[in-house]
């Protein structure tokens, strides 16, 4: 990560029953996965125990676990907020981060986000002349061909 970001590092122990929005970092090519937790270490067991029985929802995610191996993906919590907040908080940071693990880049739904005001959502574009590198589909999946 860039150092514009102000990550909050803090031990497991410290972690229990605390609410707050965290990232999971591939530590080999800096993408992101960033989510919410009302017990944040709860929520990074769960993760990664779905991740090394090869088991994840997210398949980005997985696929890129599975290419990289677990010694490469670190948890890191970004804020600490109140519970009320987390919905808010999350979407701020997927929209300031754009992270590449998260499925949907819009947790409200396509109508929802305009009525917060939040910063827009990166968008990649793809022309018709994208070649997608070799290890691509090893990370991301078969996918659509372009």
């Amino acid at each position: 990560m860039d150092n514009t970001h102000r990550f909050i590092e803090k031990d497991d122990k410290g972690l229990k029953n605390t609410v707050g929005i965290y990232a999971i970092v591939n530590k080999v090519n800096n993408h992101l996965y960033i989510g919410q937790s009302k017990d944040i270490l709860e929520r990074k067991k769960g993760h990664f125990s779905k991740l090394k029985k090869n088991r994840h929802e997210n398949t980005y995610l997985q696929n890129a676990f599975n290419f990289h191996g677990s010694n490469n993906f670190s948890f890191v919590v970004i804020e600490f907020t109140k519970m009320a907040d987390l919905n808010d908080r999350e979407q701020f940071w997927i929209c300031k981060l754009a992270p590449e693990y998260n499925i949907a880049l819009n947790i409200y739904g396509p109508l929802l986000l305009e009525n917060k005001k939040q910063e827009p959502v990166k968008e990649i574009r793809i022309d018709k002349t994208f070649i997608r590198p070799e290890w691509h589909q090893l990370v991301y999946g078969k996918g659509k061909e372009y």
